[in-house]
């Protein structure tokens, strides 16, 4: 009986401990490492509202979970909006492209979004790029331009291509100078002018509307894009991606002005020191519309496209609404004006152009005619300019700047002329200059101004036979050494002007009031002896540049025909 008990006893223990096992097992209740837990996915189907334990008496509880009410998920027909933005780290690698947004998450494998284009540079080199379109899309479509960060090429920009050309855009992505395919060396100054060209070819393709142009740009590239839109006013927009205010000497806030009103799309990290306070400063000095991303973290350029999603989505609505949409407005044609104020303008147009084109020719012929006396005037009211030259008789009254200090009679012109004797030959030259200065003539009615430059010295009058020691003071005001003057057989001759002299003038008339010298027409003083008339003047006639002839003759002209053609069109209209 006993041995009967103890046998009861032990199937019971046996039989518990069976049980036990295997509820266990069915239930799952071995824990796994954190590590691995967060490699195991949630099975579909499976009911999480309650887990089982195991207590420390062995016996099996049941203990809900922290979701213990479960709901229905929702059909989702556009991106979740309500999701929480993850915070990119310093250390975060891209090891994968960007995620593409639901709107464009079915990719036709057969649909070919690229094409290779090159674009010749100034210089000879070609920029190599890769223009991505969607077949079957409606043509002209609008374009976009990437351009890429210096430390990387044009291939950072594939995922992002595909997503604009598949959302209906024209996208180009470039090697810039020293870049992939592009090569050469690197050269940022020049680059800007590579975008321009780049640009401007193409915008003049077939696939793309010229019209509707944006430029995006990382890093580097951002400088890059907003320098060549200031300078190019058809783009629409440019997208700057971590831009900053000098980047290799591509400074930004100049072509920030240049760019103007149009709208400005800036993205960066709030602890990227340089694109922060670059995409601050630009933000400050936009003219127009501008639209800004910022995000935590310190991620650069194209690696925010890694670590933030919603950058792909914001940019094509962004461009849905300054690019894609837009309608660029027909200019407006002025109507034209037929009113008493405009008739006036026009006649006094052609008014203007028929004297000027009248002077052109009176020059022409004075130019062109035969050289005639020149005539003696006794007053200064008879000067007139372009008269050719002219004759005057007058004292040498004032002398702002004389070549002496002679307070009395100050020195307006000095000759010195030394000559040495030669037995075979006689005299011959050995110095011979002259120096003058500017002067006011007093005729009976005024004073004239008489500019001394490129005066006659062969008409100064006769002079006179100097010292060695007057020919050594001569020599200092000429600016000349002293032992010029000496040596054997050597003569000295002096001529001077000085005030209080009568002398005549004979001289090209400037203005009302000056007397000057003309190429091929020296200025001529000739001195008075007591009242002895003046030697006669030379046979000339006015020498007017032929530059100016041609100027009065073609702005005339153009003046008279534009002027009369509204003139008549105003009547015509006035008429009908």
């Amino acid at each position: 009986m006993k041995n009967y008990k103890c046998f009861i006893f032990l199937v019971v223990i046996l039989l518990s401990a069976c049980g036990s096992l295997q509820d266990a097992a069915i239930q799952g209740t071995m824990p796994l490492p954190g590590a691995e837990l967060s490699r195991v996915a949630p099975l579909q189907g499976a009911d999480l509202t309650a887990s089982p334990t195991v207590s420390p008496t062995g016996t099996v509880t049941a203990t809900p979970s922290p979701t213990a009410t479960t709901t229905a998920l929702p059909t989702l027909t556009s991106p979740p909006t309500d999701l929480p933005t993850p915070t990119p780290t310093d250390t975060a690698v891209p090891t994968a492209s960007p995620t593409a947004t639901n709107t464009l998450e079915v990719i036709d494998p057969e649909i070919k979004v690229d094409r290779d284009l090159k674009f010749k540079a100034e210089d000879g080199l070609e920029i190599m790029g890769t223009l991505y379109t969607r077949e079957g899309a409606p043509k002209p479509l609008p374009g976009v331009i990437l351009l890429p960060m210096h430390v990387e090429d044009q291939t950072a920009w594939k995922p992002f291509a595909r997503q604009l050309a598949l959302a209906g855009y024209a996208a180009l992505t470039i090697d810039l100078r020293g870049q992939g395919k592009t090569g050469g060396a690197a050269d940022w100054q020049k680059a800007v002018s590579d975008v321009r060209l780049v640009w401007r070819e193409f915008s003049a393709l077939e696939v793309v509307d010229g019209n509707r142009t944006a430029l995006m740009g990382t890093s580097l590239g951002a400088n890059l894009a907003l320098l060549a839109a200031s300078a190019e006013p058809a783009i629409r927009t440019v997208v700057l991606l971590s831009p900053g205010l000098n980047y290799n000497g591509l400074i930004t806030l100049d072509a920030i002005g240049a760019y103007g009103a149009r709208p400005i799309m800036l993205i960066g990290s709030k602890l990227d020191p340089f694109a922060q306070n670059g995409a601050a400063e630009l933000s400050l000095l936009a003219q127009g519309e501008d639209t800004r991303l910022e995000f935590e973290g310190s991620l650069h350029g194209t690696v925010l496209f890694f670590s933030e999603p919603g950058i792909a989505d914001a940019i094509i609505v962004y461009l849905e609404q300054i690019v894609k949409d837009a309608v660029a407005a027909p200019p407006v044609v002025a109507a034209p004006t037929h009113s008493l104020g405009s008739f006036f303008l026009s006649l006094l147009t052609s008014i203007v152009g028929t004297l000027l084109f009248a002077t052109g020719i009176y020059m022409a012929y004075s130019r062109l005619s035969k050289p005639t006396q020149v005539s003696e005037l006794l007053s200064i009211h008879e000067l007139t300019p372009q008269r050719g030259l002219v004759l005057i008789k007058g004292l040498i009254a004032e002398v702002p700047k004389p070549l002496d200090k002679d307070e009395k009679k100050p020195l307006v012109a000095l000759r010195l002329l030394i000559e040495e004797h030669d037995p075979d030959k006689g005299w011959k030259t050995r110095f011979d200059e002259l120096k003058t200065t500017h002067f006011w003539l007093r005729e009976e009615r005024g004073l004239i101004w008489v500019a001394g430059d490129h005066l006659e010295k062969t008409q100064l009058g006769e002079g006179y036979f100097a010292s060695t020691r007057q020919a050594e003071q001569a020599l200092e005001i000429l600016g000349q050494a002293k032992n010029v003057a000496w040596g054997k057989g050597l003569r000295h001759r002096i001529w001077e002007l000085r005030a209080g002299q009568n002398v005549s003038v004979t001289g090209q008339v400037r203005q009302r009031l000056e007397l000057v010298s003309t190429p091929g027409q020296p200025l001529i003083i000739t001195p008075l002896l007591g009242t002895a008339p003046a030697r006669s003047a030379p046979l000339v006639s006015g020498r007017t540049r032929l530059g100016t002839i041609v100027f009065l003759l073609v702005v005339g002209a153009s003046m008279l025909c534009i002027g009369s053609f509204s003139v008549v069109n105003t009547l015509l209209y006035w008429l009908g």
